[in-house]
C-alpha cells in the first residue's frame, strides 16, 4: 500500500479507477533508472540517495509524473535496509557534548569535541562522525533488494489498488478457483465477510474500512492487504471519496488478469489478540485435544462458512468461532448464517462472543454453547464444553449397535442422511460414522445418501462417455440421487471446458 497522498485515480460516470503504470509513457524506462539509482547508492549515506532522487524528480515534474515517481520511490525504499555507522553511541556523544554548553564559534566547538574525545579515549574525528550518525540523512544504505522494472510496475499497480481499497465501504469478490484459499486469507486478515456459493464459484462479500463503526488503522490496513489473491477472481468495490464536504460512492472493478503479482502478501496468522491469546494458552495445556487453525469449510444454505478453529480428539471434531470486528448489518448476516448451519454442525459449534454482543447471541444458547468474554476467552469454560462433548460421544457409542441394526432394516433405492436422522433419532455424526465404516448390505454411501447397488448398476448402463454433464446430472435427479459422487463410483469423471457447466462432459476413467 502507498501513502494516501500518492493515490492517483480518475472518475467517470460513477466509476473510479487507479491510474495504473501503463498510462505513463516511458514508465519502464523511468522504473529502470530509479532502480539503478538505488543500486548505485548502496554503501552511501541516505542524504546522497535523497539528492539523486531529487534530481530525478526535478526532471520528471514538468511531465506530471511527480506522484507516480514518488510512489515508485516509496516502494523501492522499502526494499532498502539502513543503519548508522558509528564507533560510538550517538546519543551518548550528544549528551557529553551538549552538557558543555553551546559553541559560539569554530574554536569553541573544536575545544568541546576535543574534551569529549579525551574523555571517551577516542579521536576527535570519531566524535565528529558519531555526533549525528543516527540522523536519518546520515544513515547508510546497507543493502537494496533489487527488482526488475516489470516487477516494480506490477507492484506499483497492486499497491495503488490497495490504497484505493482502504477507502472502500464494501467489496464483492467473485472467485472462480481457489476459493478455499481466498476464504482463508480473508479470515487470516481478520475481515468481516460472508461467502455465498454460486453456479460458477463463490461470492465473498467483505465489509470495508469505511463501513466499520469504530474504524481502526489495523482493520483498514488488513483490508487493503486483501490483494493479491490466488486463482481466477473479479472484484467490485464501493469506494467512499470526498470532494469538498460532499461524500460520494464510486464503483471500482478489477480482476485477476489486471493485477499479476507473483509474490503473495503474507497475512497475519491470527485475526485478533483474543484469538492469538486463546490459541497460545490452549496449546500449552495437555488436554488431548488438538487445536487447528481454520478447519473445513461448512455449508450454510447457499453460504460458505469457515470457523476460526477446529478442536479434534480421536474421531471427535468441535468448531470454535470467535466474533471479532462487527457492524449491525454484518452481525445480522452472521446470525442468519449460523441459523443456516445444519443441526449436526450447530451441535458441534462453540461460540466465543464479546460481552458487548451478549444480547444478540442469547437466542443461540439453546442450540449451541455460547461463551462470553471481555478480553480473554476463558479456557475453563471451553474445556467444560469439550468434556461434555466427550461424554455425549460415549453415550452415542453405546447406541452404535442399536442404530446400526435400525439402519440395516430401512428400505428404498435412495435413503438420505436427514431421513435416517429423523427415523432413528441418532445424530448425523453418529450415522455418518456408521455408514462410512459399514454401510448396509446392498448399499453404497455417497455424500449424504445411501444408494442401492442395483440402482447404480442400472445407471451405469445409461451413462456414457461424452455425455453432457447437465444431462448426466438430470439423469441422477430423475432417480432421486443428489450426490455427484455417483459419477466417480461408476467410473466416470467430469471434464470442464471453461466455467460454463453446459460445456462440461462425462469421460469414462481408464481402468
Amino acid at each position: 500500500m502507498l501513502p494516501s497522498e500518492y493515490l492517483v485515480v480518475e472518475t467517470r460516470k460513477g466509476r473510479i479507477s487507479p491510474v495504473f503504470s501503463s498510462r505513463y509513457p516511458n514508465a519502464g524506462d523511468m522504473a529502470s533508472e530509479l532502480i539503478k539509482i538505488f543500486e548505485n547508492c548502496v554503501g552511501r549515506r541516505k542524504k546522497h540517495l535523497t539528492a539523486e532522487l531529487k534530481k530525478f524528480y526535478d526532471e520528471t515534474f514538468d511531465y506530471g509524473y511527480n506522484r507516480f515517481v514518488k510512489g515508485l520511490c516509496v516502494l523501492l525504499e522499502r526494499r532498502c535496509s539502513f543503519s548508522a555507522r558509528s564507533e560510538l553511541d550517538p546519543k551518548l556523544v550528544r549528551e557529553r557534548v551538549f552538557k558543555r554548553g553551546p559553541a559560539l564559534d569554530g574554536a569553541e566547538r573544536l575545544r568541546i569535541l576535543s574534551e569529549v574525545a579525551k574523555e571517551l579515549g577516542v579521536s576527535v574525528e570519531a566524535v565528529e562522525n558519531s555526533l549525528w550518525a543516527d540522523n536519518e540523512a546520515e544513515l547508510f544504505v546497507e543493502s537494496f533488494e533489487s527488482i526488475t522494472p516489470e516487477q516494480l510496475l506490477r507492484l506499483y499497480d497492486l499497491s495503488l489498488t490497495q490504497t484505493l481499497l482502504f477507502k472502500a465501504v464494501s467489496v464483492d469478490l467473485f472467485v472462480r478457483s481457489h476459493y478455499k484459499e481466498v476464504l482463508r486469507r480473508v479470515k487470516r486478515l481478520g475481515l468481516m465477510y460472508l461467502a455465498e456459493k454460486q453456479e460458477s464459484g463463490v461470492k465473498i462479500s467483505v465489509e470495508g474500512p469505511a463501513s466499520v463503526l469504530k474504524l481502526t488503522e489495523k482493520y483498514g490496513t488488513a483490508f487493503a492487504r486483501l490483494l493479491p489473491l490466488e486463482g481466477d477472481w473479479a472484484l467490485h468495490a464501493r469506494i467512499l471519496m470526498r470532494k469538498g464536504r460532499a461524500p460520494r460512492i464510486y464503483d471500482f472493478y478489477v480482476n485477476s488478469s489486471a493485477l499479476d503479482w507473483e509474490e503473495p502478501v503474507k497475512a497475519n496468522e491470527f485475526d485478533s489478540a483474543a484469538e492469538e491469546s486463546f490459541a497460545r494458552r490452549f496449546s500449552s495445556l495437555n488436554t488431548g485435544w488438538q487445536l487447528r487453525r481454520e478447519g473445513e469449510a461448512l455449508v450454510c444454505g447457499n453460504s460458505v462458512f469457515i470457523p476460526d478453529f477446529s478442536l479434534e480428539k480421536d474421531d471427535l471434531r468441535v468448531y470454535l468461532e470467535i466474533v471479532g470486528f462487527w457492524t449491525e448489518g454484518y452481525m445480522k448476516k452472521k446470525l442468519r448464517k449460523l441459523r443456516d448451519l445444519e443441526r449436526s454442525e450447530r451441535e458441534r459449534m462453540i461460540l466465543a462472543v464479546s460481552e458487548e454482543l451478549a444480547c444478540a447471541f442469547k437466542e443461540f444458547e439453546a442450540e449451541m454453547p455460547v461463551i462470553y468474554f471481555k478480553k480473554k476467552i476463558p479456557l475453563a469454560e471451553v474445556l467444560n464444553v469439550l468434556r461434555e462433548y466427550e461424554r455425549k460421544q460415549e453415550r452415542e457409542r453405546g447406541d452404535y449397535a442399536a442404530v446400526k441394526e435400525e439402519v440395516a432394516s430401512l428400505k428404498g433405492d435412495v435413503v438420505r442422511l436427514d431421513e435416517l436422522e429423523q427415523a432413528t433419532g441418532a445424530s448425523k455424526r453418529l450415522l455418518r460414522s456408521i455408514l462410512e465404516r459399514e454401510p448396509p448390505a446392498g448399499y453404497v454411501f455417497l455424500g449424504d445418501e445411501l444408494v442401492s447397488v442395483a440402482l447404480l448398476e442400472t445407471l451405469k448402463d445409461k451413462l456414457r462417455g461424452g455425455m453432457r454433464y447437465l444431462e448426466a446430472v438430470s439423469l441422477l435427479r430423475e432417480h432421486g440421487i443428489k450426490s455427484e459422487r455417483a459419477f466417480e463410483h461408476l467410473g466416470f469423471k467430469v471434464v470442464w471446458k471453461g466455467l460454463n457447466p453446459e460445456s462440461a462432459v462425462l469421460v469414462r476413467e481408464k481402468c
